[in-house]
């Protein structure tokens, strides 16, 4: 679903990459002597062949450091009237790589829309003019992180132990599962159930340790910053609270994350409500 589309008028398409495209783009670092980037990928990915570069920009969300995507979208660019609470919420839970793409990006005919490696997020109607020459009415060089830009209260560590007998327990459930599905189906090798239940969690298991039980969140004065950019400022936390191994994080705009295989839930959520407080 996109933010409602007017017949006429310029828009603005905002475009959330699945894949690393390990180039950036943006109308400052063009304007400041940067080669236009080859866009191939992106175009396949996008299938929209002969993208203008003059008229997109893309770049990793976390780029924008403290700023939100939806602020940074409504000073930058013109949207026509305010962008709705739904879909400020939206652009604000994006991750990884963006596509702003203006209408003049996009050949004649053409229009984006999602796919395996693109989702279109929201199409906005801007305010008629060149918004080309307007840009970047914010500065989009990157930016440190926050555990750079100020010092880090703590830091949480998933805990390989607890990520093991998490995955034990599923092997356990699995294996019951499975024995049971084939014993009211009548298969006389209900022992076969256990085996495949095994296989399935051990191989979810080893293959996702390397990521999932090394894990780790930065908390400092102002922020959480987690695996795969994930940034939540603390005063957007609405809810702390414990889920089966893991913290969960509400935000106010109803994104969630998740703070997986802690060892100790109470004085992690203990930790991060005294900062929220003030408190270091």
């Amino acid at each position: 679903m996109t933010e409602p589309r007017s017949e006429t008028g310029p828009h603005l398409h905002v475009v959330a990459l699945n894949d690393d495209f390990a180039t950036s783009t943006t109308f400052l670092s063009r304007e400041t002597g940067d080669a236009a980037p080859d866009l191939t990928a992106l175009a396949r990915a996008l299938d929209l062949p002969g993208l203008d570069s003059r008229q997109l920009e893309l770049f990793p969300v976390a780029d924008l450091g403290d700023m939100r995507l939806s602020d940074y979208i409504a000073n930058a660019f013109a949207p026509k009237g305010p962008i709705s609470a739904d879909t400020r919420a939206r652009l604000n839970a994006i991750e990884g790589q963006i596509a702003l793409l203006l209408d003049p990006a996009i050949p004649t005919g053409a229009a984006p829309r999602s796919g395996p490696r693109a989702r279109l997020i929201a199409s906005l109607p801007l305010e008629p003019g060149d918004h080309t020459a307007d840009l970047p009415r914010a500065d989009l060089t990157p930016q440190p992180a926050p555990e750079d830009a100020e010092p880090v209260v703590a830091r949480f560590n998933a805990n390989r132990a607890t990520y093991w007998r998490d995955h034990a327990w599923l092997a356990a459930i699995a294996m019951a599962l499975g024995m049971a599905v084939l014993w009211v189906m009548g298969n006389p090798h209900v022992w076969t159930g256990a085996i495949g239940g095994l296989f399935a969690v051990a191989v979810r298991a080893f293959y996702l340790a390397s990521d999932e039980a090394t894990a780790e969140w930065v908390l400092t004065e102002t922020a959480l910053k987690g695996p795969g950019g994930r940034h939540v400022r603390l005063a957007d936390i609405d809810k702390l609270r414990t889920l089966g191994s893991a913290v969960q994080i509400v935000t106010r705009t109803g994104d969630k994350h998740l703070l997986k295989y802690v060892a100790d839930r109470p004085a992690v959520v203990a930790r991060i409500e005294r900062a929220m407080a003030g408190g270091r």
